[in-house]
């Protein structure tokens, strides 16, 4: 399967050229000063600054820390891409036009440990994908024996809710399997 993210590239902070977004590519990516670099710009930011002689401890820190925005960076980005391929396998297994911003608001809650307005066990985005994606078969079943008996929910819209709490109640399972 391929997927597509919404926004795969992002203006390097440094150099303005397009920084292009993949999961191969998060590496090379840096987040300094609010805005993400070419891991090259901003190591030949530090190393100019170094050879001009002037504020030295300050672009060494720059160099030292280049390891931690990496990370910051990959963490940041890292997120997008997995809301980007769970957003395209919901579309891909539902017929609905757009995810609603309640479902995501819902989903980064449970991230967070946060669902129904009660604590949970705080669920991340990509064990929540990867648990749907394992669960779609039984889900499918689930939405086919309610559509016979005019039971559940009414459309695929209000399905995507209604499986999100079966599946919350499986990833469990999925971790176990």
């Amino acid at each position: 399967e391929v997927y597509v993210m919404a926004k795969n590239t992002r203006k390097c902070g440094i150099c303005g050229k397009d920084i292009v977004i993949s999961r191969q590519n998060l590496d090379n990516i840096a987040f300094y000063q609010g805005r993400h670099n070419h891991l090259e710009c901003l190591v030949n930011k530090a190393n100019q600054g170094l050879a001009s002689g002037k504020r030295v401890t300050c672009w060494e820190k720059l160099r030292n820390r280049i390891p931690e925005f990496q990370a910051e960076s990959k963490a940041k980005l890292e997120h997008s891409i997995i809301r980007d391929e769970f957003n395209d396998y919901l579309l891909a297994n539902y017929d609905v036009v757009s995810v609603s911003n309640r479902f995501w608001n819902i989903v980064e809650d449970i991230g967070n440990g946060v669902y129904r307005n009660k604590k949970c066990r705080p669920v991340s985005m990509s064990t929540l994908k990867d648990t749907w994606a394992w669960g779609q078969h039984h889900l499918d079943k689930i939405a086919s024996k309610n559509k016979t008996n005019n039971k559940g929910p009414s459309n695929d819209d209000q399905r995507l809710n209604y499986d999100l709490a079966i599946v919350l109640k499986h990833v469990g399972d999925y971790e176990k399997h």
